[in-house]
């Protein structure tokens, strides 16, 4: 609904300051909003990752980003996931060495949950991808066609690079250093859009948020 996107309001009572009314959730326009978290090196092909958000993006565009990590220059480890044609595509370079999944999601106006995981241990690479959405693991085809590494630099939100930011609001996003078992991944989902994930019991490993 429309009141997803209110910011705030003046409640027009002689009280002049602003009242922020609406929950901490980042509304991205899809013309230059991201947000830079810096670099996390813990988010990298190398370790044990997975990543919670919830999104809405009824109007999302090709190739916008939901988030990006690269660890260097245009030869070394990438992770970006973004949209396109329907599919959410988890795109990963290993140093020169690339490939994608893709998992299906046609845009709607509903909140969604997703986690996407990286297991070191998979084989073959394309294995090490894991990808639930709204609580569902997804099946995962592989894919062909890249997108723009060459502006990545931290771990961002709502970007890809320069050229591609995401259009919609995210909310909610945790990083685990390690991957969660499909039971953590339930309790993720039903602490729901307004959870608070300090209540997850997957302490441990819980590194942001």
């Amino acid at each position: 609904s429309k009141a997803d996107y209110l910011m705030g309001y003046w409640r027009n009572d002689g009280i002049s300051s602003w009242v922020d009314r609406a929950p901490e959730r980042m509304l991205f326009d899809g013309s230059n909003d991201h947000i830079d978290c810096g670099t996390i090196s813990g988010i990298s092909v190398t370790e044990n990752v997975a990543i919670s958000l919830w999104f809405q993006a009824p109007n999302v565009d090709s190739f916008d980003a939901f988030f990006t990590q690269k660890t260097g220059g245009d030869t070394v480890d990438t992770i970006k996931l973004w949209w396109y044609a329907n599919k959410i595509m988890m795109e990963i370079w290993e140093a020169t060495t690339k490939y994608a999944a893709l998992a299906d999601w046609t845009p709607d106006s509903d909140w969604h949950h997703m986690v996407w995981m990286w297991d070191t241990s998979g084989t073959p690479a394309e294995n090490k991808n894991t990808f639930y959405l709204d609580n569902s693991l997804m099946s995962l085809a592989s894919g062909s066609g890249w997108g723009n590494r060459a502006s990545i630099t931290n771990f961002e939100i709502g970007a890809g690079n320069s050229t591609n930011p995401f259009t919609g609001i995210i909310d909610e996003v945790a990083y685990f250093n390690n991957t969660l078992t499909s039971d953590e991944v339930a309790e993720l989902y039903n602490l729901g859009l307004n959870g608070d994930v300090l209540t997850h019991s997957n302490q441990t490993n819980l590194v942001s948020y």
